[in-house]
């Protein structure tokens, strides 16, 4: 056998190793880079969560006290053995962009730390504070709203019960009020 024949030998058996190699990595290169119109994967989306709770007219109360009042005549109250007062309505709102579901708790502080003072008082949320059949029942109640949704009006009840005497004459009491607690919805957006 020649030289010759062994050199064209050579470089047809390189030439086919290079062409080898491209194809190998042209199809490598198809393989990762190639697009399809039915995507398989995960389309990631956030959203922003954002709950105020806000007046009849929609300006915010947040960090506002609210006052009770009578549920019999609106006048501001004066709690005295068997009265019942309510605070003005509100409203809770969804300013974020994504669907939320929302719990409604009534809260106490450290302001209202007097057990004598928090036996005497029933609270409730209600949808009318004259209808004692709309009241919420804050264990099973969840709420949802969509984007720029706005939930019905509510109300804070207090009770004094009747069995609370005149041992609270002349106190003031703070630290009741309502707090909202939210979580992304499960509805698609």
């Amino acid at each position: 056998m020649s030289s010759l024949s062994k050199s064209k030998k050579f470089i047809f058996s390189v030439t086919t190793l290079i062409l080898c190699l491209f194809v190998l990595s042209g199809v490598t290169l198809a393989l990762f880079t190639s697009k399809d119109d039915g995507k398989i994967g995960i389309n990631v989306t956030s959203g922003k969560l954002k709950v105020d709770i806000v007046d009849v007219n929609d300006n915010t109360l947040v960090g506002d006290v609210l006052e009770f009042v009578s549920t019999k005549n609106n006048k501001v109250c004066l709690f005295e053995p068997g009265a019942t007062f309510h605070t003005q309505g509100f409203k809770i709102k969804n300013s974020g962009n994504i669907t939320m579901n929302f719990y409604i708790s009534i809260s106490q502080d450290e302001d209202f730390n007097d057990e004598k003072l928090k036996a005497a008082f029933d609270f409730w949320v209600t949808t009318d504070p004259n209808d004692p059949t709309k009241t919420i029942d804050l264990l099973s109640y969840k709420g949802s709203l969509a984007k720029d949704e706005t939930s019905e009006i509510y109300y804070l009840v207090a009770h004094m019960k009747q069995s609370a005497g005149n041992e609270f004459k002349n106190q003031v009491f703070t630290g009741v009020g309502i707090t909202v607690n939210a979580v992304q919805g499960n509805v698609d957006l």
